[in-house]
């Protein structure tokens, strides 16, 4: 056990306890329950469906994932939290396609895991619930933060020591416990310590990336008197500069050992890399500005990034929401192919137009064959 798992969280304390593991005895793991069928098929049966699945599950993991949701909630705020269960099988498909390949998840087994959750899962249902409920009350947050995980970070590496020939990828319950504690004393910075100033609230979700490192994505709200209004108090909390070797190298070398990466892909260096010559230099020619070097790379072609982006808020966002979403991206993102971007999300952007229309005019909603 870590230090920071401790149960009685003050320094004075002697004996230490620990009980993060079973609550000091209180908790009894039962034995595991069978799967549900349509699970238990998926994971039990070959053919080509299951064997398809069975390649795809982290995919289906990130489609399914409830995310560990954080927050207090006022009840007070929202009583009527909406859900697009009509489009819902739709929504979470389109979101895991391929472009290129045109590859994606199979709609009738995304289908199955949704009824199976409905019967199965006591807390399904309740999760499905409209986040953004509480930027209507608070209006938005001022700061979106991130928080990753890193396998290189010392603790797990001290922990991997005592185990021989092992690496992080192969006991990854040590990186989320160090993340875990991490977590908690980050926000116990935002929180207490109030390093951005005073906030009035706080949300966050853990999600889990691809190669199964977990990331934190926080709201944070301040109270009026601490709020960011011009773009030098925005550059006193965020900054893209390299801190001084001379002045600051502790800090200096946790940001160029854990924040710095060079090129992705069969483009991967070892190293990383601090200046902005490199990223911009493809096939051996000097890009004008990063946008062209993303070009170059593939990295903005078709503006596919922003068509995923709305596909993936399509999944939480309602219509209101999603509009503001596409114009915010034609007013302040520079979209490179806004007519791509609209011929691609039309169908979604429109979604709830006919019901409207229905309410406005007085006229029974009618949807075509």
């Amino acid at each position: 056990m870590w230090y920071e798992e401790r149960e009685e969280k003050s320094k004075t304390t002697v004996n230490l306890t620990f009980s993060h593991c079973c609550q000091g005895g209180k908790l009894l793991l039962p034995r595991f329950n069978e799967a549900p069928p349509p699970l238990n098929h998926l994971l039990s049966h070959n053919d080509a469906a299951t064997s398809k699945f069975r390649d795809q599950i982290r995919v289906y993991n990130g489609m399914f994932c409830f995310t560990s949701f954080g927050a207090k909630i006022d009840h007070s705020i929202n009583t009527s939290l909406f859900f697009d269960t009509q489009n819902e099988v739709r929504n979470r498909t389109s979101a895991f396609i391929d472009k290129e390949t045109s590859e994606g998840v199979n709609e009738q087994i995304v289908g199955n895991l949704i009824q199976m959750l409905d019967q199965y899962s006591s807390v399904a249902k309740a999760f499905r619930m409209d986040a953004m409920a509480l930027c209507r009350a608070y209006s938005n947050p001022d700061l979106f933060i991130m928080s990753t995980s890193n396998p290189k970070w010392p603790e797990i590496s001290e922990m991997l020591g005592y185990f021989p020939g092992l690496k992080s990828h192969d006991r990854p319950e040590i990186g989320t416990r160090v993340f875990k504690i991490k977590l908690a004393e980050l926000l116990d910075d935002l929180t207490k310590k109030h390093v951005f100033g005073k906030s009035r609230g706080v949300v966050y979700v853990i999600k889990f990336q691809k190669c199964g490192i977990p990331h934190a994505h926080i709201l944070l709200w301040l109270e009026e008197h601490c709020k960011c209004k011009t773009p030098s108090e925005i550059d006193d909390i965020i900054s893209t500069d390299l801190p001084s070797l001379t002045d600051d190298p502790d800090v200096y070398k946790a940001v160029t050992d854990y924040m710095l990466h060079g090129l992705c892909g069969k483009d991967a260096r070892n190293t990383a890399f601090e200046g902005f010559k490199q990223p911009m230099t493809v096939n051996k020619r000097l890009c004008a500005t990063f946008k062209e070097a993303c070009f170059a790379y593939g990295l903005l072609n078709d503006g596919k990034e922003w068509i995923h982006a709305l596909l993936e808020a399509s999944l939480w966002a309602l219509g209101p929401q999603l509009w503001d979403i596409f114009v915010t991206m034609l007013l302040f993102y520079g979209v490179s192919r806004p007519l791509k971007l609209w011929e691609e999300n039309w169908q979604t952007l429109s979604e709830d137009i006919l019901h409207k229309k229905s309410k406005l005019f007085k006229y029974p909603c009618w949807i075509p064959l």
